[in-house]
């Protein structure tokens, strides 16, 4: 069998990530001026970016509804917004906020605050309801997706919930893939480009270039396919439901092994910036 990964494949998506990875991101922090002095600090730490293409700015609402409403529409059209403040009611009269915002509460729990503010707890962030930095990777992972992997760059706390989002959505698409009957061998092809595709997503994370460094990545990940392969070969049932559901256990197990390591390996080589 061909060794299932195509170099010049491989090429264009990098050169597609890439172009990705170098469009920015506006940033926008709105400061309540009744939330505390720790949690404003707290949050100026976090959101330091480690490059450019992150553009960060923080500004102190005034506390006047009409006004304060007035300045986050006028950037929310072309940034994301995250507002900080002691308690939900602070904000509330502000109405609708634009998409994405994300609203870090220090007082409240995430379940009262998005129920004061008719929005989804997705969308609420506060440290009395577990680590702070977590729920912020989380809410870039799954409301920004398509920038994810630029924020998770230049903002290591995000890192660990973005790459944990592209594992396991990666791992569940090639269980899906596996599950379709697909002429004899043709699947691998399919099912290698989307864990190479995930390679590159993970060093990217990782802030890594995609340079040559990424070649022995892509070799572990076709050589994984290989063994996958065969294990399919020599375990799966007869009765074909039973056969399909087996290549989709082992589909998803590799991928998902394979992300892993390659996390557990960028992590043992330090920080990236």
């Amino acid at each position: 069998m061909d060794f299932p990964i195509k170099i010049g494949d491989v090429l264009n998506l990098g050169k597609d990530f890439i172009s990705t990875q170098k469009q920015g991101l506006r940033l926008m922090i709105y400061l309540d001026p009744r939330c505390s002095d720790e949690l404003a600090d707290e949050i100026c730490t976090l959101f330091s970016p480690q490059s450019s293409r992150l553009k960060v700015f923080v500004r102190i609402l005034s506390g006047e509804a009409e006004a304060d409403s007035a300045l986050i529409a006028g950037d929310g059209a072309r940034s994301a917004s995250i507002l900080v403040c002691a308690h939900a009611r602070d904000i509330a009269a502000l109405g609708a906020l634009p998409q994405p915002s994300c609203v870090i509460v220090g007082d409240d729990l995430r379940s009262q605050a998005a129920d004061v503010l008719g929005v989804s707890i997705l969308d609420v962030v506060s440290p009395r309801s577990g680590e702070m930095a977590a729920q912020l990777g989380t809410w870039f992972s799954t409301q920004i997706p398509a920038r994810r992997t630029a924020i998770a760059a230049d903002l290591s706390f995000a890192r660990e919930a973005v790459s944990r989002e592209i594992r396991s959505t990666t791992a569940w698409q090639n269980a899906v893939i596996a599950l379709v009957p697909f002429t004899h061998g043709a699947d691998l092809p399919v099912l290698v480009a989307n864990q190479a595709k995930m390679i590159l997503q993970l060093a990217l994370v990782a802030g890594l270039e995609l340079d040559a460094q990424r070649v022995p990545e892509l070799l572990v990940t076709g050589a994984a396919a290989l063994g996958g392969r065969r294990l399919a070969r020599s375990f799966s049932p007869r009765f074909p439901p039973t056969r399909w559901l087996s290549r989709a256990l082992i589909s998803f197990s590799i991928t998902w092994a394979l992300g892993f390591a390659v996390e557990r390996y960028h992590a043992a080589r330090g920080p990236q910036h």
